[in-house]
């Protein structure tokens, strides 16, 4: 959820799931007109924003099925390996969610390397 926090005084991006409790209010806003969506996401891999790095993950045959059948990120790569395995490549902002989705999203798989710009 993409709202505006009043404790740092900034558009944030809120995860669903921590947020503990929840009032109802008569208050209401309106979106600014400058705001946009996709510059504010820009080439976040989920919730975590930061510098671009380029990233290449490799999957196991077992997982890569299921990796191939789904738009991860917009700029993704998948290159088909000779041994049913993929490499997946993508350039993303930071690399916080993309570390957690490569280590608790299927196992197995390893990162081979982040690139920096």
């Amino acid at each position: 959820m993409i709202g505006f926090c009043h404790m740092r005084g900034e558009v944030r991006i809120f995860a669903l799931d921590r947020i503990k409790m929840l009032h109802e209010t008569k208050e209401t806003f309106e979106v600014l007109e400058e705001f946009s969506l996709e510059d504010f996401m820009g080439r976040s891999f989920g919730v975590f924003k930061g510098e671009p790095v380029r990233v290449k993950i490799w999957f196991s045959p077992e997982v890569a099925g299921y990796i191939k059948e789904k738009i991860w990120h917009e700029s993704q790569e998948i290159h088909q390996k000779d041994d049913g395995s993929i490499i997946f490549e993508a350039e993303v902002a930071g690399v916080e969610e993309i570390k957690f989705w490569v280590r608790y999203e299927r196992e197995p798989q390893s990162q081979q390397s982040p690139l920096r710009k």
